[in-house]
């Protein structure tokens, strides 16, 4: 009996233990649902106010990039091969030399410095001019690979002459200066180095010299996504000793798509800096379909990047020049963040920086901008297919089109990169901010809904 009256009495008091840690469980959902919902339902103004990194709320215009006109597909699907150090190259930094085949048979040959770091880096394929590819572009490539960028340097054409400083590369393709012609090995070209070990073939940049500035910006036309770097740029041969193969790059200005930063001397007396540099920055601006472009002028000639150059020196103002070029790449490359379908076709690319990138027909309504930083998180297309919602990592939301009517100002407030997804109600009317540790932070007519899992800190 007395048996029997123990067991009952430990039954008892288990149930009690039980339902005690029901209330307590209770009572902690109810605390954390309400502090959710604050949260959910801070000032906009207030969390911006928090923002100290740079970035701004108003958004830029950035016209999509939609490319209109198909890359040249290279003809030779051939890997690039490791070659011998070319006659008259002089490394300066570790460097590995590759053959990368063109379509017409001839061969490119390129040298790569590998930034710091492992896996795929941002890369940077650089044209020399008119005299050809030089010790002077290894050292150049060498600099920029301590700014962080993989640099590939590299004979786009034979070489013309001899000279002191000039690499030799006399497998290259013919010298035909800026042409339509080149393109098909130039594509063929750059996908071969977007093969090449450590770069990463979504962040690559094209930068010139002179005739390797035109050729830049003229494969630019094609409507492909790589950023473009033109110093000195020859633009419209007729302004200069012209081939009757070259092409004037400003006749087919529409076509660009890219990014573009554009360098001139403002003593160059070889390339007109007005009929060449400003007119071709004119003509992007004008055609609409491209960023602005980014227009710099220096002091000194045609050679204004020229820096720890052997044989012609350092120009007067190459420090600025340098650091202008990477503040652009740097700005250009960053890391894509998230890719989204509108129910209307085609798709967008939301990089880090906060650029959202129309493809194959999307509408674009512009975008954020916090040039240099990686902030930008998601992007949620509104069901109507008429805007988007931009999620930066403290939580912030910046809508376009349609979506300037979401219950923007509701958004979570965080101190720190805590955001990580936004989803849009099918009402448009709402939306659900998903954070680190697995909250949910619902606005609008959207739910509030109890996440299964939650990781706090």
């Amino acid at each position: 009996m007395g048996g029997r009256e123990h067991v009952g009495g430990t039954a008892r008091r288990g149930v009690g233990r039980v339902l005690a840690l029901i209330l307590v469980l209770f009572l902690l959902g109810a605390v954390w649902a309400t502090s959710t919902r604050a949260g959910a339902t801070r000032s906009h103004t207030t969390r911006a106010a928090r923002i100290r990194r740079g970035p701004t709320t108003v958004p830029r215009s950035v016209p999509p990039i939609i490319p209109t006109a198909t890359p040249i597909a290279p003809s030779s699907a051939a890997p690039p091969r490791p070659a011998a150090r070319p006659r008259g190259a002089k490394p300066a930094g570790p460097s590995t030399f590759w053959t990368i085949a063109a379509p017409d048979g001839s061969q490119f040959t390129v040298e790569k410095y590998d930034a710091a770091g492992t896996g795929p880096q941002p890369t940077v394929v650089m044209l020399p001019g008119t005299a050809g590819w030089t010790v002077g572009d290894e050292r150049h490539a060498a600099i920029l690979a301590q700014q962080g960028f993989t640099a590939v340097t590299l004979c786009w054409f034979r070489d013309q002459h001899d000279a002191k400083g000039v690499i030799a590369c006399p497998d290259a393709p013919a010298y035909v200066g800026v042409s339509w012609s080149t393109l098909s090995n130039l594509s063929a070209l750059i996908a071969g180095i977007k093969h090449l070990p450590g770069v990463d073939p979504a962040r690559v940049a094209v930068a010139g010299f002179s005739r390797g500035g035109g050729e830049a910006l003229l494969h630019a036309t094609l409507g492909g996504p790589e950023p473009v770097v033109s110093v000195s740029g020859l633009i419209a041969p007729e302004t200069f000793v012209t081939l009757p193969s070259e092409t004037s790059v400003g006749t087919f200005a529409e076509g660009i798509r890219a990014p573009t930063f554009i360098a001139y001397g403002v003593d160059d007396k070889f390339v007109n800096p007005f009929a060449n540099s400003i007119a071709i920055a004119e003509a992007i601006r004008v055609a609409g379909r491209a960023p602005e472009p980014t227009v710099r002028s220096y002091r000194g000639g045609h050679s204004i990047d020229l820096i720890g150059d052997p044989v012609r020196g350092t120009a007067i103002d190459a420090a600025r020049v340098l650091a202008d070029e990477v503040a652009f790449l740097r700005s250009n490359l960053t890391v894509a963040r998230t890719v989204t379908a509108p129910p209307t076709g085609g798709y967008y690319t939301l990089y880090g920086d906060g650029r959202v990138l129309a493809r194959d027909g999307a509408p674009w309504f512009g975008n954020p901008s916090w040039p240099g930083l990686d902030i930008a998180r998601d992007l949620a297309v509104m069901p109507d297919g008429n805007g988007y919602v931009v999620l930066d990592e403290f939580g912030g939301l910046h809508g376009f089109g349609s979506a300037r009517d979401l219950p923007l100002a509701s958004a979570p407030e965080f101190g720190a990169d805590v955001a990580r997804a936004v989803a849009i109600t099918p009402s448009g009317n709402g939306l659900v901010v998903l954070d680190a540790w697995g909250g949910l932070h619902p606005a609008g007519d959207a739910p509030l809904l109890r996440a299964t899992t939650y990781w706090p800190g």
